[in-house]
């Protein structure tokens, strides 16, 4: 579990632009709620299905990938996409697992401000973070456990454990 090597800037063929950075920010500031009971009213409510697409973007990641992470059938995303429909609450909680997550590592960008790298690609870093087997996950990759609250919170922690220099 490195950190030390941030990805590169993606170029310009991959989907990331101003836009993404401006869906991203609304996402975040609409559905990261820092209490957990405006957390609970967000996912009782349903997380629009548009937000995964925001994620899938800001990732880099593919939207199967993302999907199948978060437990979603990419079918019924697609459908939930076309009719610009809310998810279920059980998939809701899911996608704002991935979202609190994603809040994380902005902040932790935002408080380093002009010492963060400026090769350093947040949303990059963590969508590869995801997606590599760590070994505090028993070597799993961390977005394979998103799928449970339990694995939601060790895959929290263990990113959490970035931030303060704690590797496990």
């Amino acid at each position: 579990m490195s950190v030390s090597t941030p990805p590169r800037k993606p170029s310009a063929t991959k989907p990331h632009g101003p836009h993404v950075g401006r869906s991203l920010q609304r996402l975040l500031r609409d559905y990261a709620s820092p209490d957990a009971m405006g957390r609970i009213a967000i996912v009782r409510r349903g997380i629009p299905a548009t937000a995964v697409t925001v994620l899938v973007d800001a990732l880099a990641l593919p939207k199967e990938q993302v999907a199948a992470g978060i437990a979603i059938p990419v079918p019924t995303l697609n459908r939930k996409l076309k009719a610009r429909t809310a998810l279920s609450p059980t998939e809701s909680e899911r996608v704002a697992g991935l979202v609190q997550l994603v809040s994380m590592v902005e902040r932790w960008t935002a408080e380093l401000g002009d010492r963060t790298p400026a090769e350093f690609v947040p949303m990059a870093w963590l969508g590869q973070w995801l997606t590599t087997p760590n070994p505090a996950l028993g070597d799993e990759r961390p977005l394979a456990l998103l799928d449970t609250a339990e694995g939601r919170t060790l895959v929290g922690n263990v990113l959490g454990s970035l931030e303060s220099g704690a590797f496990w």
